[in-house]
């Protein structure tokens, strides 16, 4: 049996009123070649439709389906984050801080005084204390430290100005600086 393979090629469809059929873009049909060769709206319609005429089996099998896309997912409403706590802002606390800090100092020093006072309590009158010298033990020199032949002359001068400005100190310091040089 011959048939017309009738497959919609057009956008959005086609309607071919004497055969009774609305076609959508990719539909295929079959009707029988006397049909299709009597149908004058498939004449007119040969632009959106392409039209072949096929062999079939006595077997029927279903028409090939064209190609679906895939549905068009709708947009999702956009997922808002929860909205995080507010961090609450450190305070520290400070006495608490100072006291934790200085408490071990004052311990500290508490214990240094305790010590000196007993160091100071321990030692006994005349006995110098520890690093220190007795005045009053002589002091040892070694006889090859100088040489005998060696004499030193040490002289001083001293004059005594009655000028109390200034002005009368400084010129007295330029006059004698003067008197070394020259």
């Amino acid at each position: 049996m011959i048939e017309a393979e009738i497959t919609c090629v057009c956008s959005p469809g086609i309607r071919i009123a004497d055969l009774n059929l609305n076609l959508k873009k990719g539909d295929v049909v079959y009707v029988p070649e006397a049909q299709a060769r009597a149908s004058m709206d498939l004449r007119r319609a040969r632009a959106g439709v392409h039209l072949r005429m096929v062999q079939r089996c006595r077997e029927r099998r279903a028409p090939p389906r064209a190609p679906r896309r895939p549905p068009v997912a709708r947009p999702q409403a956009p997922v808002m984050p929860p909205e995080a706590p507010v961090p609450q802002p450190y305070v520290p606390d400070l006495e608490g801080t100072v006291s934790k800090l200085l408490t071990p100092l004052v311990e500290e020093v508490a214990a240094l005084r305790r010590e000196t006072q007993q160091r100071a309590t321990a030692a006994p009158q005349g006995a110098p204390a520890a690093g220190m010298v007795d005045p009053t033990t002589p002091m040892f020199i070694p006889n090859d430290l100088a040489d005998a032949g060696l004499k030193g002359e040490i002289t001083s001068k001293s004059e005594k100005k009655s000028g109390e400005s200034l002005d009368a100190a400084s010129a007295a310091l330029r006059a004698l600086k003067g008197k070394r040089h020259g």
